[in-house]
């Protein structure tokens, strides 16, 4: 078994029984601003520092890899409304602390004849979550 990272204890990992692997990865880091307002001129910038860090990416799930796919999209349903915070990690950790589990989107792509899921895309966002300050 090969472990490509892992979130809240949620593995991505590829082996002979079980290919859960994110695609698609994005991160996105930017900065917070304010704008003061200033009689008859234009308003004066601050630069108040980084914004929380985000980052989605998507994990094609198959029957030929995934024993049961609804099972599986149901367990990150289930994380997202419980308001899930963890270390984010893709080969390694990523961001400065744990990231929470903003939304889960479940695309269901191929369905059998007896209702029977068969392949799906599981699109997950983040949002960085930081515990304390520093």
């Amino acid at each position: 078994m090969a472990i490509l990272g892992s979130f809240a204890g949620e593995l991505f990992e590829v082996s002979d029984e079980k290919v859960i692997t994110p695609y698609g990865i994005s991160r996105e880091e930017g900065t917070r601003w304010v704008a003061h307002d200033v009689m008859m001129r234009k308003p004066a910038a601050e630069f108040l520092g980084p914004s929380l860090g985000k980052a989605s990416f998507k994990i094609n799930l198959n029957t030929w890899f995934c024993e049961n796919i609804k099972r599986e999209m149901d367990k990150w349903l289930s994380m997202a409304r419980a308001g899930t915070v963890g270390v984010l990690i893709i080969g390694e950790p990523i961001g400065v602390d744990s990231w929470k589990l903003l939304s889960v989107t479940q695309g269901w792509t191929t369905v059998s004849a007896f209702g029977k899921l068969l392949s799906a895309t599981l699109s997950l966002s983040f949002e960085e979550y930081i515990s304390g300050v520093w």
